[in-house]
């Protein structure tokens, strides 16, 4: 993580994603988030990482 830019954040403990291939974001089960990327991909945001996405996406 330390050697990718600011466009990357981690969002589970094996996952990172380009946050400017990020479309949207869904509610998911018990607390947790489903991030909605262009290509129509989702991929479950984790509890603990959703503060960290949040914080880079302004939110």
């Amino acid at each position: 993580m330390e050697k990718l830019d600011r466009r990357f954040v981690q969002i589970a403990r094996g996952t990172v994603i380009n946050i400017n291939y990020l479309q949207s974001l869904e509610a998911g089960f018990s607390g947790n988030m489903t991030a909605i990327m262009k290509n129509d991909r989702k991929i479950n945001v984790s509890r603990r990482y959703l503060i960290n996405l949040k914080e880079r996406l302004g939110l």
